[in-house]
């Protein structure tokens, strides 16, 4: 909620797709062919930001003419089904929040429908590279003529004027062309701000140029269709379904007689100041060494883990160097799910290796089902259970045959490909019977879509119930299992650890590092930390737990070594494989724990402290 109403994403129609094309073709006309009126064509950009990418048209023409840049795509509503160049990126992102950049990130900058105008430049200017372009365009249907009466779509249309009136009541200007020149030079982030209006007819008669009357045409047609768009240009400003239908009305009367006055403003800005912006990424990787199917391997080979690619924290253009770097340490598995940032980290994951021209069989995919997964990265399904319930989201979570076969298969497309390596169960499902559970991830092993199964967060009971009902008809069974296990939390040593030893089942943990406790000393805070605080992902610490840190912290300055990698050490001595965070290639390289040990005597030392607590 901002400013009194909820910004909310619409569908994008075929309608609305190609409106939104056209729009972009007659402002490229406009521009004598060009991509903007700033000298673009004299730059050579190495990455493009396109804010409020609409349709995506500007964002693919700026890919086309500049191959070598990466083009990356964000806004509110999902981008409609079009093909992409292979430079170009998409990611849901409603402007209002923080934005998953580091300062001075982009070369060129192109943004259109500014909310929260002058707070919002401000904001922008700092992910602009020296000398970098900021491109603006923005719409002035409100601009009053020299007797003071309104011009253009306001005063033809009592119902924009009444959506104009509703956007100002909430602290918006949906109108700001003619006070942006003003506003881009008082706020001293530009050297040199480039501002021109286009007066646009919206009829048939002549006007100063011909691409200005093309452009005109095109404005009044894109009016006259506007309707069949409203959902998608109006929805995030608080238009309801009442008020589109009275603009349909409206509309009737004008027809393709509409002769009032579209008004544009562009502008382009210089930048030349740098400021500072923090950011964080998360990543995640074990050490696999199980004991069945492909987790017969030595501790020297690590496994990436991609938890967590949210699309509030993180862009495609951050995850992919981590990505990259961890290949070039030698690690060839992923480990992701469905649930993580609704199928995104799946994306990025299916990017790199096509990025990198890597071969399927070079490398290790493993993933989950069963939460739900929703159109938009930033919704976190969990704490909306009763979407499963509703008619988008039945079987499409859960375990039930259905359900799986659903969930694996948008998986596969996700991920570019024809096999997973690994499927895992997120969670138990109680609502399931087990045997049409394990029935239909055995059939999906024997089709070939899968090759091995695995399961988390389940009890030791549970994960031993499912495996005795699978070889008990003769079906594949867990390889491993995944479960939170530390130094400040071993509550599955109690059972699980025995049973799976007991049947060779391989075991990772999740969250060795207890949120980065284990990774630095007492006191210090992370924006992880700071972000979970007084949420249901916080872990309260207790006295035990901070004599714990104390010893790692002694330990780490008594070798050498970080103290994440104390803890890992720890967490090798119990488990096949440790998962944890890097949000950088150097943090990535400090996981990396080959050639060291902890002796006997190290581990009792850090475990002396340890008190039992019950399994969450």
């Amino acid at each position: 909620m901002e400013n009194g109403y909820t910004l909310k994403p619409a569908y994008v129609s075929q309608t609305e797709l190609q409106r939104l094309d056209r729009v972009h073709r007659a402002f490229t006309e406009y521009f004598g062919g060009r991509l903007a009126l700033a000298p673009l064509d004299t730059m050579k950009p190495r990455a493009i930001l396109d804010m409020g990418c609409g349709s995506g048209a500007w964002a693919i023409d700026a890919a086309l003419r500049f191959p070598e840049a990466t083009v990356y795509a964000v806004d509110i509503n999902p981008l409609p089904s079009r093909s992409l160049p292979s430079n170009v990126y998409f990611q849901l992102l409603n402007l209002r929040d923080p934005f998953p950049f580091e300062e001075a990130s982009f070369d060129i900058i192109h943004i259109r429908m500014l909310p929260d105008v002058e707070q919002f430049l401000h904001r922008v200017a700092t992910l602009i590279k020296p000398s970098g372009w900021l491109l603006v365009e923005e719409p002035d249907d409100d601009d009053p003529s020299q007797d003071g009466t309104r011009r253009g779509i306001a005063a033809r249309s009592p119902l924009v004027a009444k959506l104009h009136s509703i956007i100002r009541s909430h602290g918006s200007e949906p109108c700001i062309g003619k006070d942006l020149q003003c506003i881009l030079e008082s706020s001293g982030q530009f050297s040199e701000v480039n501002v021109e209006k286009i007066t646009i007819p919206m009829c048939g008669q002549p006007a100063a140029s011909p691409a200005v009357q093309k452009f005109g045409l095109v404005w009044r047609d894109s009016h006259l269709d506007i309707a069949n768009s409203l959902p998608a240009r109006y929805s995030a400003q608080g238009l309801t379904e009442e008020m589109a239908k009275e603009f349909r009305e409206d509309l009737k009367d004008v027809t393709r007689e509409f002769t009032g006055l579209k008004s544009d403003i562009i502008s382009w800005e210089d930048r030349d100041f740098e400021y500072p912006f923090p950011f964080l990424v998360e990543c995640h990787l074990a050490v696999p060494n199980g004991r069945r199917g492909f987790y017969q391997k030595k501790r020297s080979v690590l496994e990436l883990r991609s938890l967590l690619f949210r699309a509030n924290n993180l862009l495609i253009y951050k995850a992919l160097p981590i990505l990259k770097a961890a290949w070039d340490m030698g690690i060839n598995t992923i480990d992701t799910a469905n649930l993580y940032s609704n199928g995104e980290s799946e994306r990025i994951i299916a990017t790199f290796m096509k990025q990198n021209n890597i071969p399927r069989k070079n490398m290790v995919i493993m993933t989950k089902i069963n939460y739900l997964v929703a159109p938009d990265p930033g919704t976190f399904t969990l704490f909306f259970p009763d979407l499963a319930n509703t008619r988008e989201y039945v079987n499409q979570g859960g375990l039930s045959r259905v359900a799986i076969i659903n969930q694996v298969e948008a998986s596969l497309d996700r991920l570019n490909t024809t096999y997973i390596d690994l499927l895992q169960i997120h969670d138990f499902d109680s609502n399931t019977p087990i045997e049409e559970t394990m029935k239909a991830l055995h059939d999906l092993v024997v089709s070939g879509k899968v090759r091995y199964l695995g399961a988390s967060r389940l009890s030791a009971w549970q994960l031993a119930e499912m495996n005795h009902v699978a070889e008990s008809n003769g079906w594949t069974p867990f390889i491993c299992t995944q479960v939170e296990h530390s130094l400040l939390y071993r509550s599955e040593e109690i059972d699980m650890f025995a049973y799976c030893q007991l049947k060779g089942i391989g075991v990772i943990s999740f969250s060795p590092l207890m949120d980065g406790y284990l990774a630095r000393p007492l006191g210090t805070e992370t924006p992880r930390t700071q972000s979970i605080k007084g949420s249901p992902f916080e872990k309260k610490r207790r006295p035990s737990d901070e004599e714990i840190i104390k010893r790692v912290e002694e330990l780490a300055g008594k070798h050498s070594w970080k103290m994440s990698q104390v803890a890992l050490l720890w967490s090798l001595s119990k488990v096949s494989s440790p998962i944890v965070g890097a949000n950088s290639p150097t943090r990535l390289a400090e996981c990396v724990v080959t050639g060291k040990n902890l002796t006997a005597d190290e581990i009792k030392y850090l475990e002396e402290p340890y008190e039992a607590q019950l399994r969450r």
